[in-house]
């Protein structure tokens, strides 16, 4: 573990990367064995991205459930919009990594990282609004018991 954390702190020194591309990404849940280092830290940020994108996504398009109903009623027209926005940023960059898993290069995989880690930076305060109103959602609008009573399920 300590020799992958040492090689990419070498990665992110020789191409001036983000310094907290490890803290923000979680990148010591890399293999240690990893033969593609920017590959597996593509595939890593990508995957922070997915994990966002999917909840930006149920706040836009709920699905038939008690928690995402109650959680996207409580955004207005105008957060629905940032939502919308944010939720883009996020999808162009999961493709963007899907491109490059395709075209499987390292100076492709390094461009990702620089790209998305940068883009990163810009959405997380965004996220964090984000997902701060979706916990208020159950301080703001507790259940209303008539609402309970037709559905036990």
């Amino acid at each position: 573990m300590e020799e992958l954390i040492k090689q990419i702190k070498e990665l992110i020194t020789k191409h001036k990367l983000d310094e907290n591309l490890i803290e923000e990404f979680n990148l010591i849940s890399i293999a240690k064995d990893s033969h593609n280092l920017l590959k597996e830290i593509s595939e890593e940020i990508k995957d922070k991205f997915s994990t966002y994108a999917k909840i930006l996504e149920e706040i836009l398009q709920p699905e038939h459930s008690y928690t995402t109903m109650q959680e996207c009623a409580s955004f207005n027209e105008k957060e629905i919009e940032k939502v919308t926005k944010t939720l883009s940023k996020l999808m162009f960059y999961i493709n963007a990594y899907r491109e490059a898993d395709l075209i499987a290069s390292e100076e492709v995989y390094l461009e990702y990282i620089k790209e998305a880690s940068k883009i990163w930076k810009e959405t997380k305060e965004d996220l964090i609004e984000i997902i701060r109103k979706t916990k208020e959602s159950w301080n703001d609008h507790l259940p209303n018991k008539k609402k309970q009573e037709g559905y036990f399920g």
